[in-house]
């Protein structure tokens, strides 16, 4: 599987405190591995969730294409509370645009 970021993914991971940041990091190298151990399906979306500590990323997975999306983090309590089927289609919008410019 292959991590495709957008600028917006990175600017959130840049507002973490430097533990978590470092196991972002190591989270994805996890993933790209093999996904489906540390993935599980939202419910109600066509999205993704992974865990790292009190942190929730949201991602969209393309298996046909073999491509990761992570498209948001923020703490467990925030990160649900926030997303909408609005949300859900901004975050595909950015990854149909970069999977196109790749």
């Amino acid at each position: 599987m292959k991590l495709l970021i957008h600028d917006d993914f990175v600017k959130e991971v840049k507002k973490l405190p430097k533990e978590i940041r470092q196991r972002v990091k190591e989270k994805f190298i996890l993933i790209e591995r093999d996904p489906f151990p540390e993935l599980q399906k939202l419910g109600g979306f066509n999205l993704y969730k992974t865990r790292v500590g009190k942190y929730r990323i949201i991602l969209i997975i393309d298996f046909g294409n073999s491509l990761i999306f992570p498209a948001t983090i923020d703490l467990r309590k925030k990160v649900y509370k926030n997303l909408t089927k609005k949300k859900e289609k901004e975050f595909i919008k950015k990854f149909e645009t970069l999977k196109s410019a790749t």
